[in-house]
């Protein structure tokens, strides 16, 4: 095979402390990408050559693994705050029944109002998600920034847990009685 770059061995080759390799063209191309393989170091052993995308994928990883950690803790607190914030108006809820709301009428409020807010929240983490995507574009991996799957997905399921956190609270606050509801505070 004829050399494009670089050198054969030579008897200085041997020394231990100063090692040659010779490298074929995928080789130079799969590790070092575009930039020049001459003088540069590899590290031999251990099976394949390192891939040179390999940091980008571990960081596209973490982040990916840290985001839906993130999403997890988001979709929990997100219950709790609403369902406790809910929990909360069992008294008002009582005072309505006493004045003649029905179950269907409060439930139905209840859920609106803790879906508007959790609309208002995901409204403004969808805008800072667009601005911050500008920011980690670089750590991102075969994903677009602004994904549709995620863009579209996240808010669903954030939706999606605001409506049963004020859905599951308002059912059984509004089962209750209205003397029982307006004597416990």
């Amino acid at each position: 095979m004829p050399f494009l770059r670089g050198r054969d061995f030579t008897a200085a080759d041997r020394d231990p402390a100063a090692p040659v390799v010779l490298v074929n063209e995928t080789f130079a191309r799969r590790v070092f990408g575009n930039q020049d393989p001459l003088g540069r170091h590899v590290r031999i052993g251990g099976g394949d050559p390192p891939d040179p995308f390999w940091r980008q994928r571990l960081q596209s990883r973490a982040l990916g693994l840290f985001a839906a950690l993130a999403l997890l803790l988001a979709l929990v607190g997100l219950y709790g705050v609403v369902a406790y914030t809910e929990a909360q108006r069992r008294r008002e809820i009582g005072l309505r029944v006493a004045l003649g709301a029905t179950r269907r009428q409060l439930v139905a409020t209840i859920v609106a109002e803790g879906v508007r807010l959790a609309a208002a929240g995901i409204a403004v983490g969808l805008a800072a998600a667009l601005v911050l995507t500008r920011v980690l574009a670089s750590l991102l991996y075969e994903v677009r920034p602004t994904d549709p799957l995620t863009f579209v997905g996240v808010p669903l399921a954030l939706a999606a847990v605001a409506l049963l956190a004020s859905w599951v609270p308002a059912l059984g606050a509004a089962g209750v009685e209205p003397q029982r509801a307006l004597q416990s505070s």
